[in-house]
């Protein structure tokens, strides 16, 4: 462990550059997730370690610790990979993470984002920080304000239900719908419902809820895209081996919704110091074409939201307009590049980054149809291959493009 420069004895900075050194962690740097008011479930030690032991290959782990009197009061797990030529420090979780931020002690907040702005500069070995997901308000955003030259461009947008119960949801909705959400959960609870809890020690083990989960999203999106990773081995692997070290923490709930015997849904939800996040859904095609799947997942979603007294429902990455239906706030996150001086690989790395989301955001308001049939390509291309891609290039609108994924 070494000194910060210029700190004080009291502060200390150390790197962790192996994953059992990152492991040895996991109890501190889980217990300053918990003294961080934005964290995620996606900055818990259970997620990365999972997600580095089945798709770290090939990258270099750059841990940043700080500490104050020895004790962790900040942290960034990061990783360099090289992407087109260049070195790019970025964070542990890569796609498969909602959120991207780093951890602070709040009670030393504004210290601890200083030193650990410092330190990320002071970690070898790379030419940019690309942050994909960051949020206005979190730590991370922070850090790249005292970033001279700091770039950032448009990412996702989440949608979140700002509030923590059904009675709260429908009281807000127009009439009409109001009408047509209360006949539909009551219809679902009229069909008695059996609600399932998956993972270690619960009625259904990790990995046969897990691959329930997973069978029942591939039909939802099945002709629709939808992220082709979410269909692998690995990712199955990945998602097991967090949900056995999350969901005995009180930080995942995965349920299977049974009707009659049969698992007609499946809701993975990870739960952070203020929101509940609905990550993963699956919903079978009879329930969904019968439109109470939105219904029967979001009257459970809310009930973890009220029960574990969080303060709203994040719907997390992609702003599609069934999550509209249900009085959501949009929450815009941005794409940050951090670059060294002096480096022109760093420079045109960012340029590149820069001109694509200057041509996405063009075609996006002056074609908003070709914008979204053009996602929906790359998607069908990603997932079902090259005749996939050209039937729905060629579809006037986009499947998915507005309708329901429940």
């Amino acid at each position: 462990m070494t000194a910060a420069g210029g700190l004080g004895g009291d502060w200390s900075v150390a790197p962790v550059r192996d994953p059992g050194g990152f492991r040895d962690l996991a109890a501190e740097w889980d217990a300053l997730a918990d003294r961080c008011a934005s964290a995620t479930p996606f900055q818990r030690s259970g997620w990365l370690c999972a997600w580095w032991d089945h798709y770290g290959d090939g990258a270099s782990l750059h841990v940043v610790t700080v500490r104050r009197d020895g004790r962790l009061v900040a942290g960034a797990a990061l990783m360099t990979r090289r992407l087109a030529g260049v070195r790019v420090l970025g964070p542990v979780g890569g796609g498969l993470s909602d959120i991207t931020e780093f951890l602070v002690d709040e009670t030393v907040r504004d210290e601890a984002v200083r030193h650990l702005a410092r330190s990320v500069l002071a970690e070898p070995g790379w030419q940019v920080v690309e942050l994909p997901e960051v949020r206005a308000d979190g730590v991370a955003a922070a850090v790249a304000a005292h970033w001279r030259g700091a770039v950032s461009v448009a990412s996702s947008v989440c949608l979140e239900v700002p509030f923590g119960s059904v009675e709260a949801l429908l009281a807000g909705t127009e009439g009409r719908s109001r009408k047509r959400l209360r006949t539909r959960i009551r219809k679902v609870r009229a069909t008695g419902v059996e609600y399932l809890p998956a993972g270690p020690g619960a009625a259904v083990g990790t990995s046969t809820g897990v691959a329930t989960l997973l069978d029942l999203h591939a039909l939802q999106w099945e002709g629709r895209g939808g992220n082709p990773e979410h269909r692998t081995p690995r990712f199955a692997a990945m998602l097991t081996g967090a949900l056995d070290v999350l969901v005995p923490a009180g930080v995942a709930h995965l349920d299977l919704y049974r009707v009659d015997g049969v698992d007609v849904a499946a809701m993975l939800l990870l739960v952070g110091p203020r929101a509940v996040y609905a990550y993963l859904l699956g919903v079978s095609p009879a329930l969904r074409d019968g439109g109470d799947g939105a219904a029967l997942t979001l009257s459970r979603s809310l009930d973890v939201v009220e029960h574990r007294e969080r303060v709203a429902l994040d719907m997390l990455r992609g702003a599609e307009s069934y999550k509209r239906r249900w009085q959501s706030v949009e929450i815009p996150q941005r794409r940050v590049l951090l670059s060294r001086r002096r480096s022109p690989g760093a420079a045109s790395y960012v340029a590149t980054v820069r001109v694509r989301a200057a041509l996405r955001d063009r075609v996006r308001d002056r074609a908003p149809e070709l914008h979204a049939r053009l996602g929906a390509t790359v998607r069908a291309l990603r997932a079902d291959g090259a005749g996939s891609a050209a039937r729905t290039l060629l579809t006037r609108r986009p499947p998915g493009s507005g309708s329901s994924t429940t």
